[in-house]
């Protein structure tokens, strides 16, 4: 008995991928503080492990916890600065921040980068609602306005 726990054990901490997928599925059905905790642990046992830094910033952008997920999504982006998801997500964190102007450059890199991933993933029809619906709080801000006008013509 104590050789199947001692596997498992094994099986879990040894391999990022394994404790990745159990945080993620913790992600997925809720239970964000959970998942929050296996990403942490996650991160110390592999510091390197790229996708753990996003997933953990997308736990932190759900909590509305803002500054920690632009620090994950950052980090993740200096371990591998091809990392597309986490250009995305840094972008989308700093829309929810108001801060256009940065997420316009993210986006921007992101598109040099990996032009198809943002395709796949931008909703050019969400972001032009968003956009309206932020001005409408603030119809003289000349980023949204611009970024309106961006969008709408491409």
């Amino acid at each position: 008995m104590l050789n199947i726990a001692l596997i498992y054990i094994v099986f879990t901490y040894a391999n990022p991928v394994s404790m990745n997928n159990t945080a993620y599925n913790l992600l997925q059905n809720g239970e964000i503080k959970k998942a929050e905790k296996e990403f942490t642990k996650l991160i110390i046992i592999y510091p390197d492990f790229v996708t753990a830094y996003n997933n953990l910033g997308i736990v932190y952008l759900k909590l509305k916890k803002y500054k920690l997920a632009e620090k994950m999504f950052s980090h993740a982006i200096k371990v591998n600065n091809r990392y597309s998801k986490a250009y995305y997500n840094l972008a989308t964190t700093y829309f929810r921040e108001k801060k256009y102007t940065k997420s316009i450059e993210i986006l921007k890199k992101l598109y040099k980068i990996d032009k198809e991933y943002l395709k796949k993933r931008f909703k050019k029809q969400k972001a032009i609602k968003e956009i309206k619906e932020k001005l409408k709080e603030d119809p003289d801000n000349k980023v949204l306005i611009k970024s309106l006008k961006l969008l709408e013509n491409h």
